[in-house]
């Protein structure tokens, strides 16, 4: 009894540490706690939706702080939870695969809110994270009729072949986001952007495309 009633005052005490304080480990450990002790599938694609919410809800409070070392690593908590979320895409939950990823893509429409107001270190780090969310974001979705296809078929020299599937990957999951055609994401990565995805956002932001799922 004892046990278990300092384990929910440790709880209530630890809910709202951040990266950087003193109680966030326990805060973590009582996390995977809950995961571990969940038995259901179902049950645990949703809490890994909720943990991912709160990783990014961590973001959020330590950029508006401007503790930006602590926000590394809130980064990278994040990221291992979108990691983890993504995979629930594969698992029938009550949520389902679909608004697993209708999540990723509020958060991609919030980290670049949040890139916007911290330093140029962080908004490097931010930018990798968003990448990887929107590897995440699209990884589940079965291709629509506009998508470009991978590859260089046909190709005698397909020596670029990654950077090229690369690019094209990045084009597919931009036009998703933000409403375009994959076609306009390439152009203006090809052309007024230099290569610069971070760049296509914001110009699909400044023409009014916006991120449809922004919050």
């Amino acid at each position: 009894m004892l046990v278990a009633l300092s384990l929910g005052s440790l709880g209530v005490a630890s809910a709202s540490a951040l990266p950087g304080d003193e109680l966030y480990a326990i805060k973590r450990g009582l996390e995977e706690v809950r995961l571990g002790l969940n038995l259901d599938p179902a049950t645990e694609a949703a809490l890994l939706g909720d943990l991912a919410d709160e990783r990014l809800l961590e973001v959020e409070s330590l950029a508006a702080q401007g503790r930006n070392e602590d926000l590394l690593q809130g980064l990278e908590e994040y990221t291992a939870a979108v990691e983890r979320l993504a995979g629930a895409v594969e698992v029938p939950s009550a949520q389902g695969a679909d608004e697993v990823l209708d999540k990723l893509t509020r958060h991609i429409a919030v980290l670049e809110q949040v890139q916007t107001h911290v330093p140029e270190a962080a908004q490097e780090a931010i930018e990798r994270v968003i990448e990887r969310s929107i590897d995440a974001e699209t990884e589940g979705r079965p291709p629509s009729d506009t998508t470009l296809e991978e590859g260089c078929p046909g190709e005698p020299d397909c020596g670029d072949r990654h950077d090229r599937d690369r690019r094209i990957h990045m084009a597919n999951q931009i036009a998703h986001i933000y409403d375009v055609s994959p076609e306009e994401a390439l152009a203006v990565f090809e052309g007024e952007c230099t290569q610069d995805w971070k760049c296509v956002r914001s110009y699909f932001r400044a023409q009014g495309s916006g991120n449809p799922h922004r919050p």
